[in-house]
């Protein structure tokens, strides 16, 4: 039996940002799913999702497909490291090409990124954000 989709999902995503020589060159080492270990070294990325749902094509014999919005944070000390990551792993993603085990290779479509300064438990940080939405067509899918 197939793992659910987002679980599978995850462990792609975290296997592509780990394995590629872009946001490894930029310093990172650790990728969290929501969330972090305490005080973890910076850079660091962490990842979210954001809906997860099955949508069905609206023609007669389209296949069913889910579709996966998800965030992936990358934070920094400063500026210019925050730029580095978001730029390693936009390169990262859109060009990706992620086999969900047990489900297939979906379509990656980046919906955006910007750059904030903010305190993680009293430590001022910058925080690159990439929003992106993850499509995968199959007759699989519940």
């Amino acid at each position: 039996m197939a793992r659910g989709f987002v679980l599978a999902f995850a462990d792609a995503l975290r296997d592509e940002l780990l394995a590629d020589s872009g946001v490894t060159g930029a310093g990172v080492t650790k990728v969290f799913p929501q969330g972090t270990g305490h005080n973890p070294a910076f850079p660091y990325i962490t990842y979210a999702f954001i809906t997860d749902s099955p949508r069905h094509g609206l023609g007669f014999n389209d296949p069913a497909y889910r579709m996966l919005r998800f965030q992936v944070d990358g934070y920094a000390e400063t500026w210019t490291e925050a730029a580095t990551t978001l730029d390693a792993v936009v390169t990262c993603l859109d060009g990706a090409t992620l086999t969900v085990t047990g489900w297939g290779v979906p379509r990656l479509e980046g919906e955006g990124s910007v750059i904030v300064n903010e305190e993680v438990e009293g430590i001022p940080v910058y925080r690159s954000i990439s929003r992106y939405k993850a499509v995968l067509a199959g007759t699989n899918v519940t």
